[in-house]
């Protein structure tokens, strides 16, 4: 096997869109060799009637101009999957170390956050051992340890949006702006310098600024997500006071697309003194919240979150929403979809099995 052998093979994955040539054969990793290549050997006679089919030109004229090369890739099952993970840990080692890296600004790395975190490598496919490499070689870099609860000593100027003064929604380019305006204030030398680019480059790159929000989301304070909800109740605002916003509840959620409506409330509380105004918003059009301003003479209130069905597609998996006070504040509410059977694949289900049932009658009587 050489290395034109395995680029063939990844270019080939790459355009029928499959982590690898296994899994394109409908087969699983611990398959034999030989079975592996009959199977792919089959797949080439099968396409060599679709050249003329648009859907399959591309994969076919692909398949057989380079045959000899993917079934010598498969006669080394172990050492081509090898090459594969190498392949998808290098494209996505970038977004899974500026992940590393904003969440570590906080000051430390607590359970759930290092389970999260290895949750998205590995959705990455990043195996363990690299991910444990990552996190580790970072932790020394920042001079972080990775032992104790981060919460207890993390300044909140370690929020990546507070550190460039920018909105939670602001587009790659207002970040970019931000960081330039924020780093010209600075003088050369400033520590200040290197906790701006790194917020520059989570909060840019689209991909690691949404593993940053979820992971920030999931695991704010437990005094904050584990509190006994109170009865709902005007404020007596004191003059001059300050507000502090407090999420009750799990900042983790689950919408069951089998629910009629599928909906779920937020609890939000004022743990300060002073007026509490701010917003409220989603980032997916799928979840509508309302109301989408806070209440600011609150003591408690709820926010209604519901699923609008006819803006769902079938790749949306989870979508946050995003409370912000007035005093710069924030909160995040993950909600992940819980898929099940519709009503549809039930009721044709049931007609199935009831054709079933009058064949095999019919056969019953026939006899």
């Amino acid at each position: 096997m050489e290395l034109r052998d395995l680029d063939n093979a990844a270019a080939f994955c790459e355009l029928v869109g499959a982590p690898h040539l296994l899994t394109y054969l409908g087969l699983t990793e611990e398959v034999d060799p030989a079975e592996a290549r009959a199977k792919l050997k089959s797949r080439r006679k099968f396409m060599q009637g679709m050249q003329a089919n648009p859907k399959y030109r591309r994969e076919a004229l692909f398949l057989i101009k380079h045959f000899s090369s993917l079934s010598t890739v498969l006669e080394d099952g172990p050492a081509y999957l090898r090459d594969v993970r190498r392949r998808t840990e290098s494209e996505h080692l970038p977004v899974l170390e500026m992940t590393v890296r904003g969440v570590l600004a906080g000051g430390g790395l607590g359970a759930q956050q290092e389970a999260y975190l290895r949750h998205n490598a590995l959705s990455l496919g990043v195996s363990e051992e690299t991910f444990r490499e990552v996190l580790e070689r970072i932790a020394d870099e920042m001079q972080i340890s990775l032992e104790g609860d981060p919460l207890s000593h993390a300044p909140s100027s370690q929020d990546l949006y507070k550190l460039l003064g920018v909105d939670p929604r602001a587009t790659p380019v207002e970040v970019v702006d931000a960081y330039g305006h924020r780093i010209a204030e600075l003088q050369p030398g400033d520590p200040e310098r290197e906790r701006l680019a790194l917020a520059k480059e989570v909060l840019s790159n689209e991909e690691s600024r949404r593993h940053y929000d979820l992971t920030t989301a999931r695991t704010g304070p437990p005094a904050r997500t584990r509190e006994t909800v109170r009865p709902t109740q005007p404020r007596l605002e004191a003059p001059g006071g300050v507000s502090r916003l407090e999420l009750l509840g799990d900042p983790v959620r689950t919408l069951s697309l089998r629910a009629d409506p599928a909906e779920a409330t937020i609890q939000l509380r004022n743990g300060g003194t002073g007026s509490m105004g701010g917003r409220a918003e989603a980032d997916v059009p799928w979840l509508i919240v309302t109301p989408d301003q806070l209440d600011p003479s609150a003591a408690e209130q709820q926010i209604l979150v519901r699923l609008d069905r006819g803006a769902l597609t079938d790749e949306a998996t989870a979508g946050v929403v995003t409370i912000e006070t007035e005093r710069g504040e924030r909160a995040s509410v993950v909600f992940e979809l819980q898929r099940g059977p519709t009503a549809g694949n039930v009721i044709g289900l049931l007609a199935f099995m009831l054709l079933i049932f009058l064949f095999v009658a019919g056969l019953v009587l026939q006899m």
